[in-house]
């Protein structure tokens, strides 16, 4: 930000496209002349005394940080390896105040990429999803934080509503965006995929919040108690543009939600609770989504994804079985899964 100040009345602008064109030269080769400078000179030098300059006041200094308000809205992001997804991200979110991005391990041009948009840059070892992320938010000077996954982006119908709806101080303390979830380069309206809000922007100060992001291996969420609306406009998540992208996911995400299992001691020991877990509930899972919430509508597209997402849940299960048979600690169970299947099941990761 340019920091001219007016000169006072009576002593020559510096301007160059104020000045006469044959003088130009000298002033273009000296064009972030500040006017606290012009007034230390002359108020130690040679030329005092033809000038009246008054003491500069200290207040006036400037630091390595802009003095004033902070900024508006701060966007967090995590990557690693991200150069597919990152120019998009950022181009949707240049109306912010403060990008922050903690890199973990970049080998690609993801840190290129985020230097050209002036993103701060941290460098963290991978600590967890969650980790990650909260320690992004922590970076964060904004008085609001708005979290984002380097593969989304922002609707321009949002950053419109957001670059309304910041400036006015608005009393909540933080706001659930539509997830608008793209499979193959295919919008999934149906099957549960939509709107599939997300809680991704809050007041960074808000004592609501314990720590932003729940502490676990996979489907990190926020932890939020307070009231919150939903906008309504569209985040954009381009969440898997190949099938083996997205089969290479649901392989890790499988395996983290299996550790996850295994806490909980959902082991699936019993005849019973195994069946129940790796074959009835992805079945159930495929029918409730691809049929009941019409995730059939959604073409070739659809089945793929609610089959292969089906896979995914039995997956799961069986990993968190075959780790505790391998460390022998297949315990009894006191639960199987009868009860139903838990919301997030029907929702992309991330």
């Amino acid at each position: 930000m340019s920091s001219w100040r007016t000169p006072p009345s009576g002593l020559p602008d510096s301007t160059p496209s104020q000045r006469d064109p044959a003088e130009a030269p000298f002033f273009v080769s000296y064009p972030q002349l500040h006017w606290q400078h012009v007034c230390s000179a002359l108020h130690g030098g040679t030329l005092s005394h033809l000038f009246h300059v008054p003491p500069l006041d200290a207040s006036e200094h400037t630091s390595g940080v802009p003095a004033g308000p902070p900024p508006l809205l701060s966007v967090a992001i995590i990557t690693r390896n991200e150069e597919s997804n990152l120019a998009r991200t950022l181009a949707s979110v240049r109306f912010a105040d403060e990008i922050v991005l903690v890199d973990s391990g970049s080998t690609d041009r993801t840190l290129e990429i985020a230097r050209e948009s002036n993103a701060r840059i941290f460098s963290e070892p991978w600590r967890g999803f969650a980790a990650q992320k909260n320690f992004a938010i922590e970076q964060c000077r904004g008085t609001w934080v708005l979290s984002l996954d380097a593969d989304e982006e922002l609707s321009p119908e949002l950053q419109t509503q957001l670059r309304a709806l910041l400036p006015t101080n608005p009393p909540l303390d933080a706001f659930h965006l539509r997830r608008r979830n793209l499979f193959l380069g295919r919008w999934m309206r149906h099957g549960g995929y939509y709107p599939d809000p997300k809680l991704r922007l809050f007041r960074r100060n808000a004592v609501a919040f314990a720590s932003a992001f729940e502490d676990r291996p996979v489907h990190e969420t926020i932890q939020f108690d307070g009231a919150s609306e939903t906008l309504d406009s569209d985040l954009i998540h381009h969440a898997y543009p190949t099938l083996e992208s997205y089969l290479e996911h649901m392989d890790r995400y499988s395996t983290l939600g299996a550790r996850l299992l295994l806490e909980q001691n959902r082991t699936s020991s019993s005849w019973l609770s195994f069946h129940w877990n790796v074959f009835v509930i992805p079945t159930f899972e495929f029918f409730r989504n691809y049929l009941f919430r019409l995730g059939f509508l959604d073409g070739r597209e659809g089945l793929l994804l609610h089959l292969y997402h089906s896979a995914y849940v039995s997956w799961k299960y069986a990993k968190c079985w075959a780790i505790a048979r391998a460390a022998g600690q297949m315990e009894p169970e006191t639960n199987v899964d009868a009860a139903g299947i838990p919301e997030a099941e029907s929702q992309l990761p991330g």
